[in-house]
């Protein structure tokens, strides 16, 4: 049995149509079934593949890319438009065009707050090659944030529609306003902005376009549509005027003129942003890899798909034994109860004449398969003003992790490019990335004052711990010490997330300054503290950066327990170094812990490395708001 992932309720009726024709069909039902598969859209298909549910579906290359990169699928065949019967005719291309009204003014450099239909997002031929060809190659729209196309569409254009530029593979942060979408026909229904508004798809793009313009009373006026060639040809079978419209190039046309016989070619100033609707073969925004079926990577041996894909072409295509029963290139008459639009594109495009399996080699991936130029147009789309950015790590630790992130982002081709720096310390990142050897960094509250105050560097983001971008001092104590009081700290054992950190050093001594537990002489007050307790561990109290007169007392260091010179670092080679370290240094014998407030709950109850802490054990005392 072969399972069809059917992507809209039409193509559903025309494969269970299929699935019918076949079982009486004895040229293909002695080897196989079909099953019909209804998927809610293109990408709810991918994963259904993706999880053995289905095992074929038609994507234009465009979305193949999503299918491939997220849900590990590859293609097995691609339509082909070649018209001749030959066997070895091969057209595997279309063109991706804009078409705008003939009655409208316009270039493509200067979109800026126009209203635009498009075939979708996602699409090669309304998304990648006009997106990227506007971005890239006529620098039109500016790129103003990296990895977020949708983005940088909602600060350049007008209200348009974009279908699924609201879904999550498109909206991952779930930050993309309402404007792309605001021209979608199915508003307050659930398939808005979707696959299946009705302004989506290549025809959905001309509906778009044609119900906008034509409509007196609607306030919206798309300018232009981004879909593939042919569709207009298409439309007007339904009555689309297509004498009213023509397409918009990515140049300016050359002045045709003649001499004699001879028709000549000038390129000139005069030239024109507009071509004659059928001329797509000069004026079109890229060529396009033709359609392509799709199966599961996983799937060793793809033959039982490709030999049932030529049996329907033998059976059922142009000139196939039995197309008078169904036709497998028509999508006419399979509209739903409630539809009122023709129906067009089912199962495969209304243009294809064969399907052509490339040998198996050539498709054991997405990218083996498609046209070097598209890989290109991929990452024209992709266009990041930054090129690269470099993270700045304190120890290996960091050092590894920042290494494992940056190989995630390539692989997900997030921009820009991260490398990883590794500094002895966060002061040395900061100069670092004051010197433009490094970009970022991440620091807590304390080191950021130091990173503004000497560096010139300014935060641009913050972590959030669940009730916004703060978090709170909290001085951590077991249970059976309930005589230590935040006033009474001497002879104690304390133990610090790290000299300087808002958390573990700031709100401490500041603490005992607000308490009068020390008498402070000349301003040394780190000296004092040390008089104060009785043993300490504050990772990074003895380097030169915080101890400027080598006289800090090495009382401050005795609880620390890192190996030789790696002994009391201000990094993770220090094991009680950091929030998780302080906590560690009070269980392994100390009688106070500094630090933020998460760190009790993150290291009990079996995270990390604290498995026998049990929460109740311990008790937070006075605390402070640090943002």
């Amino acid at each position: 049995t072969v399972r069809w992932c059917s992507v809209s309720p039409e193509e559903e009726i025309k494969c269970n149509r299929l699935s019918s024709v076949i079982q009486s069909t004895t040229t293909i039902s002695n080897k196989y079934n079909l099953t019909c598969i209804l998927g809610s859209d293109e990408f709810n298909c991918m994963k259904l593949i993706n999880e053995k549910q289905a095992d074929l579906m038609n994507l234009d290359v465009g979305l193949a890319y999503y299918g491939s990169s997220l849900y590990s699928l590859r293609p097995i065949a691609v339509e082909n438009y070649a018209i001749s019967n030959a066997p070895n005719a091969r057209n595997l291309y279309y063109y991706a065009v804009m078409v705008k009204p003939i009655s409208i003014s316009i270039d493509p450099t200067n979109l800026r707050g126009k209203e635009i239909c498009s075939a979708g997002a996602g699409t090669a031929e309304g998304w990648v090659m006009p997106v990227g060809t506007l971005i890239s190659d006529l620098r039109a729209i500016p790129v103003t944030q990296c990895n977020s196309v949708v983005q940088n569409l909602i600060r350049y254009l007008g209200d348009s529609c974009i279908p699924n530029s609201l879904s999550e593979i498109f909206n991952p942060f779930g930050d993309n306003t309402q404007e792309v979408c605001r021209l979608c026909y199915n508003t307050g229904l659930s398939d808005w902005c979707g696959s299946l508004d009705r302004y989506s798809g290549n025809q959905g793009a001309l509906r778009c376009l044609r119900e906008h313009t034509e409509n007196f009373e609607s306030k919206y006026k798309p300018v232009v549509a981004f879909l593939r060639d042919q569709e207009v040809e298409l439309a007007s079978g339904d009555g689309f005027p297509k004498e009213n419209y023509e397409l918009l190039c990515p140049s300016k046309m050359p002045k045709q003129f003649i001499n004699g016989s001879t028709t000549c070619f000038l390129l000139s100033i005069s030239g024109m942003w507009t071509a004659n609707i059928s001329s797509s073969a000069v004026c079109n925004w890229g060529k396009i890899p033709s359609r392509m079926i799709m199966t599961s990577l996983i799937q060793n041996d793809v033959t039982v798909y490709t030999d049932f894909l030529e049996l329907l072409v033998q059976n059922f295509g142009p000139s196939g034994t039995s197309v008078s029963s169904f036709n497998l290139f028509s999508s006419a008459g399979y509209t739903t109860v409630n539809g009122n639009n023709a129906t067009h594109h089912l199962m495969f495009s209304d243009h294809t004449k064969n399907i052509y399996i490339p040998p198996v080699t050539e498709t054991e991936t997405y990218y083996r398969w498609i046209d070097p130029s598209f890989k290109k147009a991929l990452e024209k789309l992709e266009s990041c003003p930054l090129p690269t950015l470099g993270w700045c790590v304190i120890d290996e630790f960091e050092m590894s992790k920042c290494q494992r992130m940056s190989s995630a982002f390539s692989a997900k081709r997030i921009q820009p490019e991260m490398f990883c720096l590794q500094a002895n310390s966060t002061i040395d990142c900061m100069k670092l990335i004051k010197d433009g050897y490094a970009d970022m960094v991440t620091l807590e509250a304390g080191d950021l004052y130091i990173a503004g105050k000497y560096f010139d560097l300014v935060p641009i983001v913050s972590e959030n711990y669940g009730n916004g971008p703060f978090y709170y001092a909290v001085a951590i104590v077991e249970k059976v010490n309930p005589g230590l009081l935040i006033s009474n700290w001497r002879h104690r054992r304390t133990c610090h997330s790290g000299v300087g950190k808002a958390a573990g050093w700031i709100i401490p001594l500041n603490t005992v300054l607000d308490t009068r537990q020390v008498i402070v002489l000349d301003g040394h007050l780190v000296h004092a503290f040390g008089e104060l307790i009785s043993r300490a561990c504050i990772p990074g109290i003895l380097n030169k950066a915080y101890d400027h007169t080598g006289t800090n007392s090495l009382n401050l260091c005795e609880l620390c327990t890192g190996g030789n010179a790696d002994r009391c670092r201000r990094d993770n080679l220090e094991l009680y170094y950091g929030d998780a370290g302080a906590f560690r240094c009070l269980i392994e014998g100390a009688d106070i812990a500094f630090a933020r407030h998460t760190t009790v709950h993150t290291n009990t109850g079996g995270r990390l490395v604290l498995k026998t802490c049990i929460l109740h054990n311990f008790n937070l005392k006075n605390n402070a708001t640090i943002s």
